[in-house]
């Protein structure tokens, strides 16, 4: 822009400029690295399967299945239809399966619970567990999943304390 034509520019309300703000990363096609939107490069993450199973290893798509290579040389090759999520951790497995569910819906809260404990996120168990108790507080699932919460904790506690050659 020339001199004169600079000094009639008059910048758009801060209202317009916000929106902007937020539609310009959708405009641009930016987004968030997810481990989902890996392609072919093998990375380290998750498999959250249909069935509630976690696979973890070094995990590459190629064509219509998944490729975990584990730890112990190991490689598992799995259909992409029987793989409900790829993430790159637990923490964000939770998080998107704690998208899914309803926020009423104590039985939903109740399984998502479960599956943490089955996992070890304990802190997002109890989380869970609260929140089924608030809407559901007669049910009686909520007593065996706050006793198996209770174990997993005294027990993580316990192999804390002890010493590392104890096995």
């Amino acid at each position: 822009l020339d001199g004169p034509s600079l000094l009639r520019y008059r910048p758009p309300p801060m209202r317009h400029a916000s929106r902007l703000c937020l539609l310009l990363p959708i405009l641009l096609g930016v987004k968030p690295l997810l481990a989902s939107d890996a392609g072919g490069s093998p990375a380290p993450g998750v498999l959250v399967l249909r069935n509630a199973e976690v696979l973890a290893g070094i995990i590459t798509k190629v064509g219509d299945r998944y490729i975990v290579a584990q730890n112990q040389g190991g490689e598992l090759r799995i259909p992409t239809r029987d793989v409900e999520m790829h993430c790159l951790d637990l923490e964000e497995a939770y998080f998107r399966k704690r998208e899914r569910v309803s926020a009423r819906d104590a039985s939903a809260r109740l399984q998502l619970a479960d599956w943490c404990l089955r996992y070890g996120l304990h802190a997002r168990a109890a989380d869970e567990l609260l929140a089924a108790q608030a809407l559901a507080p007669n049910d009686p699932r909520i007593r065996g999943v706050e006793r198996r919460l209770h174990s997993a904790i005294r027990i993580g506690q316990r192999c804390d304390t002890e010493p590392s050659g104890v096995p």
